[in-house]
């Protein structure tokens, strides 16, 4: 479906690649024809180099605006995190994606947005095969996919090789590294006299790096990354096995010897050893760079949780709390500053809602569970005419703050400590509810009717 190499900056790869798993997964949960509307949508959002122009479009429909700022939000993380953390949160990110939609799509209202936003997508990118627009803001240096590549593959390429004491892993890194200068300053390799294994590597490299004619769609590279830095290492260790004297020739020179002979195993002298020994000792302590554009970034640079996805979606859907919970601390202040004494049930129900559901989502059930009780109590206060009162948002605040340490209600059961204590809070809740006063107006007096005027409109016998 989409497939733009050229110039192709992170932020769309991201942005491509998410609605990519979106569209796969929501293949068989989205209904039929809601999901055509849905891939129309997502075609017409990757059409404008400038993303940020359709998701206002979406944004200008309150029936769209859920996953418009769910949008907005994700890629605005883009450009917070690391970018391998925020991509190894895509399937997780794609999955919420489809529930909202989901969720979004079941009101009528805001599929009538939907259908109204199409309209407008059609009207101006229909006739459009690449619409090319100015960038979204100036920035010193746009990471550019192939940064993001490089990096991820050194970041995988060194990871794969922590099975190995650190001795190998050094040998191992710095074999690669003479194979990727040759690679890159020789051209073709299949032109020059080599061991069966030496063509391995190159081949191996080759497929991480693909260069003029082998050049591949960015998505499938990055779906074969895995595999092709297993396939290198692998050849590397088959280098070493087959081809011993090579294998510890590069170390020692940091080329790769061309016109040598075939034998196997040929005998190392203890001179060569010794030397390759200190050569080893000095290469140790050199760092790693195939890529001189992308250097790897230094182990102590990189924070402890920089690559746990637990922490990237713990920390969205904290966001999403405290969006909620500013929301509902309006709605409160509108007792202060509004001079009102109370606001109507409806407009807390309608935000406790909208946290349920996002907890559900983001599997917060101990979130969910309360604001499962809180609705009861809202929704029966509505029913006998009760409103909120400043007591009852004194006794809301404070337990709804709690939900800003989110940590504690992932996986929570009922009867977690956390929970029956935000729980005891809220007996007093119902208390607090005042019933609703509409002032009457008085009656006038009716006007006396004459007894000539009854007479005239009464029946004649």
């Amino acid at each position: 479906m989409m497939n733009s190499t050229k110039d192709l900056t992170f932020d769309k790869f991201f942005l491509i690649e998410f609605f990519n798993q979106t569209l796969t997964r929501g293949k068989d949960n989205i209904p039929e024809k809601k999901y055509s509307i849905l891939q129309e949508l997502v075609d017409y959002i990757i059409i404008d180099d400038n993303f940020i122009r359709p998701l206002e479009m979406l944004a200008q429909y309150h029936g769209t605006n859920e996953f418009t700022i769910f949008l907005f939000d994700m890629m605005g993380r883009v450009e917070e995190y690391n970018p391998d953390m925020i991509y190894a949160a895509l399937p997780d990110l794609a999955d919420d994606f489809v529930n909202v939609y989901n969720l979004v799509s079941e009101d009528e209202t805001a599929l009538a947005d939907l259908q109204k936003a199409l309209e407008d997508f059609r009207s101006i990118y229909a006739a459009d095969t690449a619409r090319i627009t100015e960038p979204v803001r100036a920035k010193e240096k746009t990471l550019t996919f192939q940064d993001f590549y490089n990096k991820e593959y050194l970041l995988k390429l060194n990871s794969n090789l922590d099975s190995f004491d650190e001795k190998k892993k050094s040998q191992y890194l710095n074999v690669i590294n003479a194979f990727y200068q040759d690679w890159s300053t020789t051209g073709n390799y299949k032109e020059i006299d080599f061991a069966l294994p030496v063509y391995h590597v190159f081949e191996a490299l080759e497929n991480i790096l693909p260069a003029g004619k082998k050049r591949i769609d960015p998505f499938k590279q990055m779906k074969q990354l895995d595999k092709a830095i297993a396939k290198l290492v692998k050849s590397v260790q088959a280098l070493e096995e087959q081809n011993k004297s090579i294998f510890d020739q590069i170390l020692v020179t940091g080329g790769i010897p061309q016109e040598i002979s075939e034998d196997i195993e040929q005998p190392v002298a203890a001179q060569e050893i010794e030397t390759l020994e200190d050569v080893e000792d000095i290469k140790e302590k050199e760092e790693f760079e195939p890529f001189e554009e992308q250097p790897p970034l230094p182990a102590e640079e990189v924070a402890a949780d920089a690559m746990n996805i637990d922490v990237l979606l713990r920390d969205y859907f904290k966001s999403e709390v405290e969006e909620h919970l500013n929301s509902l601390q309006k709605e409160f202040d509108k007792i202060k500053k509004g001079g009102n004494k109370t606001i109507p049930a409806q407009r807390v129900i309608k935000q406790i809602k909208s946290l349920k559901e996002i907890s559900m989502i983001h599997g917060y059930n101990g979130i969910e569970f309360i604001c499962s009780v809180l609705l009861t109590k809202l929704e029966n206060a509505k029913q006998h005419n009760l409103a909120v009162s400043k007591k009852s948002t004194t006794i809301l605040k404070k337990a709804l703050k709690q939900f800003l340490h989110v940590e504690k209600f992932a996986a929570s059961k009922r009867h977690d400590p956390d929970i029956q204590k935000i729980l005891d809070s809220l007996e007093q809740l119902d208390d607090t509810f005042v019933l609703v006063t509409v002032k009457k107006q008085e009656a006038k007096p009716k006007p006396k009717k004459k007894k000539k005027e009854e007479a005239e409109i009464a029946f004649s016998e």
